[in-house]
């Protein structure tokens, strides 16, 4: 079910932020956080998911399973702060979570999931988020309700293979 491809977001441009959130040109007293500095994700990328969308500046790639089933994205965002990260993916303040605070790769690790409602019917969605001091590492999967169990296995390898990698060129 797997191709061996690698999949990730990275850092091939530089953007940088001030607040932790991604705006350009903003500078606050000598703190400036750069994607050029943060470390790229991988995770297997399962053979019939193909890329739907990506940030022009690197920082985010979404894959998508061919009958919308279910998404995958992967993102590095301009901040450490778990919470804000939480929030910013799910949509929930992190006392509304249950969320597993963890170590992997040697780094804080936060994993929690949630319910999502939208126009097609409900989705169930997980993810973890790798913390370096600086930056968040995201990785998120979302499965249509009722396409759960047939799509645990392959999410679970999914989360399993998460990891970074220092070199720019992966």
């Amino acid at each position: 079910m797997l191709a061996g491809r690698s999949g990730g977001a990275g850092a091939p441009k530089r953007v940088c932020s001030a607040d932790g959130v991604g705006d350009r040109g903003r500078r606050a007293a000598g703190y400036r956080l750069c994607l050029e500095d943060a470390y790229r994700i991988s995770f297997d990328v399962p053979e019939d998911a193909v890329v739907s969308a990506f940030s022009e500046n690197g920082a985010a790639t979404v894959y998508e399973q061919a009958d919308g089933d279910y998404e995958i994205t992967a993102q590095v965002l301009l901040s450490s702060d778990a919470d804000g990260a939480i929030r910013r993916l799910s949509g929930f303040d992190p006392e509304q979570l249950e969320v597993l605070n963890t170590r992997r790769c040697g780094l804080p690790e936060s994993q929690f999931a949630w319910y999502a409602t939208g126009e097609e019917g409900g989705r169930l969605c997980r993810a973890d988020i790798l913390r370096d001091g600086d930056h968040c590492y995201a990785l998120t999967f979302s499965v249509r309700e009722e396409l759960a169990p047939q799509y645990a296995e392959l999410a679970q390898h999914v989360f399993e293979s998460f990891s970074l990698n220092a070199d720019k060129d992966f």
